[in-house]
């Protein structure tokens, strides 16, 4: 069975790994593509936001910023204050998370261990790991 560190654990893993995220995220944002995927979600967001689909601002705005310019707030701005926010929103996160993770955890160590088939492994695994987040979240 797999292990399944309590909430203490995984967020002092989380604190660890604070030093080690500007350079991370610095590499991610180098090779990754933005607009693209980004006007691919215009409708979903535009489902949730009516007066902005009426004057179309978000097609607007990301088709006028270029992946380059993009990348470099990302970079410049994102990467140097990512470690910090984190940090600080770390009580918020282990407090809002941390009880949704237990009860998550609860049903994934009652799962029945992994087969060779994918179908039955999405079946019995996954879809019960997904509804439990999906019950505790609209709960």
């Amino acid at each position: 069975m797999p292990y399944y560190p309590p909430v203490s654990e995984v967020r002092k893993r989380l604190e660890e790994a604070l030093p080690k995220i500007a350079d991370r995220y610095k590499q991610g944002v180098q090779g990754a593509e933005w607009q693209r995927p980004t006007l691919a979600q215009a409708e979903n967001y535009y489902s949730a936001l009516d007066r902005i689909k009426a004057e179309d601002k978000y097609r607007k705005g990301v088709s006028a910023t270029p992946d380059e310019v993009w990348r470099k707030g990302a970079i410049e701005k994102g990467a140097p204050i990512l470690p910090t926010r984190l940090r600080d929103a770390l009580p918020k996160w282990e407090k809002e998370w941390g009880p949704l993770y237990e009860n998550v955890k609860k049903v994934a160590q009652a799962l029945p261990p992994r087969t060779g088939d994918f179908r039955a492994n999405i079946m019995n695994r996954t879809i019960p790991i997904v509804e439990a987040w999906k019950r505790l979240r609209t709960a």
